[in-house]
């Protein structure tokens, strides 16, 4: 699972990987000026995990274990991680097709 840092943005969230978060953490500065690399922002509906077995039919601990094993996407928010459904949906997919 790729790390990413999660932003409140008005109504939407800016995502960036947590690589990139860092580096301008420890540039020094007061503020924190996002690069347009890596940066994408998107209304991505956040859920956890019990939400994304419940609408997948699948058991939280099963997508838990997709999760760490990198097959479907997740967000890690602080100690949480959540899960934006479309992106969910489209890893799921895919993994169907297989």
């Amino acid at each position: 699972m790729t790390d990413r840092v999660v932003i409140p943005f008005g109504a939407r969230y800016l995502v960036l990987d947590a690589a990139t978060f860092r580096e301008a953490l420890t540039a020094g500065d007061a503020y924190v000026v996002v690069p347009d690399v890596g940066v994408e922002t998107t209304e991505a509906e956040l859920v956890d995990a019990n939400e994304i077995a419940r609408r997948f039919d699948l058991k939280a601990n099963a997508v838990m274990r997709l999760a760490r094993d990198g097959k479907i996407p997740a967000v890690k928010i602080n100690r949480l991680v959540r899960f934006d459904v479309s992106a969910v949906r489209s890893a799921l997919e895919k993994m169907e097709k297989r």
